[in-house]
């Protein structure tokens, strides 16, 4: 067998694993089912890195060391299969990553608000004036940043699908956020094999690493059997107070064993599960040494990534915030908990196996349901008869239009779809942007 490294799917983490091998004096073979985009096709020809689109070569692929697979790849991939049948090791990207990485690796993980948790820490460390470098799943691979200047610490937001193929993946700090059904399509329909995907984050930390758990998630709860005898771990709750960990009161958040406290209403985060991930983003910085005038300084210049409860605009005298990145149930629940007085709700896409039951204690709030969407029936079920007023919609002006009419002082706008985007948009991206640019179009023809 040769000494190549194969790469299945050549999309930022696949070119970011090609462009680390190559750097590493290995022998490198991508291969993509489908179209590379140019700009990374032009990446791997400018660093000399052979490869193929529209299709697997079998012979050169099951003659390799090791194959890396993108998380865009899936178990049930033919190809997959065959490199298993084949004995060949298959580990993911982060993983090859990671035994070239020298610094503290700082691994975030959750189903919901991992990238808010991410970019804050990040943040955090940067202003206490460490050595830093933002990773993973958030946009930049941990692979590509090894090619560049290293850095003391690597905050890396870290996806289920990441963690599918780790072995010896160990992270200095981990933080667990939460556990709820998505992506399930991708594992089966189970709920519990996704859940353990999650939890590979830790399998390899000992004694000599600490682990941020969500004391108060059942998903989190529920798999407190799967970690590791000796971790250190660092509670937050909001119910019981922690010796390790942040306690949560209202919005004074208390850090132990640091004896510090700060007032959550001075960042610009909004809602209560913004608590959670700020306290953990607060325990990370504490943890590398960043001292408390920075970690507060850093709260209060912190700007979110957009998409994520996203103040766009006031218009008739409602706040108007975008929440396109809530593309499942609990993230559209951390929304509608967090938002006071009346909401004109807008949701729907493509539906997800989703459950809307846990939204019922908000119907209260929600003055009119517009929904946005080639198919929203199962959400007009879910909602039919206890929501006043629903309406539908196959376009984005008519629903925004509807939704400025309907605006008054002390609401708010909200555009939490609980869906996948896919219907109508490319992605959540594009559906927040779309959205904002409509929205203020409408509010400056007021």
């Amino acid at each position: 067998m040769s000494k190549r490294v194969s790469i299945i799917g050549v999309g930022e983490s696949g070119t970011g694993a090609a462009l680390l091998a190559k750097g590493k004096g290995l022998e490198v073979w991508a291969s993509d089912a489908g179209e590379i985009d140019p700009s990374f096709r032009r990446e791997l020809e400018s660093n000399g890195i052979s490869f193929e689109e529209g299709g697997h070569s079998l012979e050169k692929i099951l003659n390799s060391k090791v194959v890396v697979v993108s998380p865009g790849v899936p178990d049930s991939a033919f190809i997959i299969s065959k490199v298993r049948q084949a004995g060949i090791p298959l580990m993911s990207e982060i993983e090859f990553a990671s035994r070239f990485c020298k610094g503290r690796i700082f691994g975030i993980t959750g189903t919901n608000g991992k990238t808010t948790t991410t970019l804050l820490t990040h943040h955090l460390l940067r202003t206490g004036g460490k050595s830093v470098t933002l990773a993973g799943n958030i946009g930049t691979s941990l692979a590509r940043t090894l090619t560049q200047d290293p850095t003391e610490f690597y905050v890396v937001e870290v996806s289920s699908f990441q963690l599918d193929h780790v072995h010896r993946f160990k992270p200095e700090m981990g933080t667990l956020l939460n556990i709820t059904p998505d992506h399930l399509d991708r594992y089966g329909g189970s709920f519990i094999r996704y859940s353990q995907a999650k939890m590979k984050m830790t399998m390899n930390m000992d004694e000599e690493d600490f682990l941020i758990i969500n004391g108060e998630d059942e998903g989190v709860q529920d798999q407190m059997g799967e970690i590791p005898e000796g971790i250190n771990l660092m509670r937050i709750s909001s119910s019981i107070p922690v010796s390790h960990g942040a306690f949560i009161e209202e919005d004074l958040i208390s850090f132990q064993p640091w004896g510090y406290s700060l007032d959550f209403s001075k960042s610009s985060l909004l809602g209560n599960h913004n608590k959670v991930n700020l306290s953990a983003a607060v325990i990370m910085a504490l943890h590398a040494g960043v001292d408390q005038a920075s970690i507060e300084k850093g709260i209060k210049s912190f700007k979110n990534a957009p998409h994520r409860l996203e103040k766009v605009v006031e218009v008739n005298g409602a706040q108007v915030i975008n929440d396109s990145k809530a593309t499942n149930v609990d993230s559209t629940y951390f929304a509608l908990e967090g938002i006071e007085g009346k909401i004109i709700w807008i949701a729907g896409g493509i539906d997800k196996g989703n459950d809307y039951t846990s939204l019922y204690p908000f119907l209260e709030k929600i003055e009119t349901l517009l929904l946005l969407g080639k198919d929203n029936e199962k959400f007009k079920k879910g909602f039919q008869g206890r929501i006043k007023s629903i309406q539908e919609f196959d376009n984005l002006d008519g629903v925004v239009e509807t939704a400025v009419k309907k605006a008054g002082k002390g609401k708010t706008i909200l555009f939490s779809p609980a869906c996948a985007s896919f219907d109508l948009f490319s992605n959540y991206e594009d559906r927040g942007d779309q959205f904002k640019k409509a929205i203020k179009k409408t509010a400056k023809a007021l």
